[in-house]
């Protein structure tokens, strides 16, 4: 049962932080394939890793996260 546990929650962090990022893109006009893109991708992992939460969560934390 923990193994199952651990994989739903594992989608359910994938798909946070996946969703504030195309949200990100979306709102600055970067393309997600860009060099800017990656940046921004790799931060807001960062961030989730810093602390866990809901793509809202994570997108008032990207504030940070300058864009172009």
């Amino acid at each position: 049962m923990t193994d199952l546990f651990r994989a739903i929650t594992f989608n359910d962090d994938v798909l946070a932080v996946c969703d504030a990022f195309s949200e990100w893109c979306k709102v600055y006009g970067v393309n997600p394939d860009s060099v800017e893109g990656s940046l921004a991708a790799s931060r807001f992992i960062d961030l989730f890793q810093a602390a866990p939460g809901h793509k809202t969560d994570l997108l008032a934390a990207a504030g940070e996260i300058p864009a172009r």
